[in-house]
């Protein structure tokens, strides 16, 4: 069995508005290598870096939000599709634009029109062609790369600002 010990920071931050308290935890390994772990209210996140080229609390300062984001939350995503209510608008001003290129005449026009109104799902209708939609040719073949409503994602919100609060935190230490 081999055992090393390593220097470990932790610092503890609250009064973060709509935060709970915020454990970091900064293992700086030496030789460019280190890791961070980071928890709120049950849930942590680590990641580890092998080669910094700097102090890991250096390479914590000058790192973005996306790209730490994405080492800690792979999964999280950035944005989310917009609920149903913007997708129905966005079908609608396509069947606008349809109509004054005149690529689609009064009758065709009116049937989109109804066909969104009554959807439950407006972006699956024009977009999965396994559910044999009266709303797959609106958009064409590529209706899932067409620019749909999108909306902040909350979680990734969230987690830029718990990310500052640890910036802010380690600016404190320093001094």
């Amino acid at each position: 069995m081999k055992m090393e010990q390593s220097q470990v920071t932790k610092l503890i931050i609250t009064d973060v508005p709509r935060h709970d308290p915020i454990h970091v935890y900064l293992e700086d390994y030496g030789d460019y290598r280190g890791r961070i772990t980071v928890t709120e209210y049950g849930n942590s996140w680590s990641c580890f870096w092998s080669s910094m080229g700097c102090s890991l609390v250096e390479f914590i300062m000058d790192i973005s939000n996306e790209y730490w984001i994405t080492k800690l939350a792979p999964q999280l995503n950035q944005s989310l599709d917009s609920d149903n209510d913007a997708n129905i608008e966005f079908a609608k001003n396509k069947v606008i634009a349809l109509r004054k290129k005149d690529e689609i005449d009064k009758s065709q026009a009116r049937n989109y029109w109804s066909f969104i109104e009554s959807s439950d799902d407006v972006k699956r209708d024009c977009c999965d062609c396994y559910m044999g939609s009266e709303l797959l040719n609106l958009f064409g073949d590529d209706a899932y790369y067409e620019n749909w409503p999108i909306v902040d994602n909350p979680e990734y919100v969230r987690m830029e600002s718990r990310l500052n609060a640890v910036r802010e935190a380690i600016k404190q230490i320093q001094g």
